[in-house]
């Protein structure tokens, strides 16, 4: 019964020592899941900063090019209104031509010009 003793003696040890390697390895795997775990949670809060900082950088860019539209629109608004109100006075200064045939126009100043200076007064119309 000896030998018998030994054999389990030796088989139980041998499973203890099983044991212990399992749960060895058993300890490693769950500290590399709680190291991975965290590494995913700092990816996830990475992830979000940087998402949340593009989002930032969008709402300053589409702010931007909605200044820029509305500041078009206003300047082209502009041009339209100078252009027609430039329009009147071509119409304004050719029907004064048309009004006075027998005065003598200087015709090579831009019309705004002559409208100022040949309504005045006799001498600036006679240059």
């Amino acid at each position: 019964m000896g030998a018998q003793a030994t054999l389990r003696e030796k088989a139980l040890v041998s499973k203890t020592r099983e044991w212990e390697l399992l749960q060895l390895s058993a300890n490693k795997m769950q500290s590399e899941l709680k190291s991975s775990r965290e590494e995913l949670t700092t990816l996830q809060m990475e992830k979000t900063a940087t998402r949340d900082k593009e989002r930032v950088e969008l709402l300053r860019f589409q702010t931007e090019l909605d200044a820029t539209k509305k500041q078009l629109l206003a300047e082209k608004k502009e041009s339209s209104r100078l252009a027609r109100e430039n329009e009147e006075i071509r119409k304004m200064f050719a029907k004064l031509l048309l009004a006075s045939p027998g005065r003598h126009w200087k015709l090579s100043c831009p019309p705004t010009v002559c409208l100022l200076l040949h309504t005045s007064g006799g001498e600036e119309r006679d240059r």
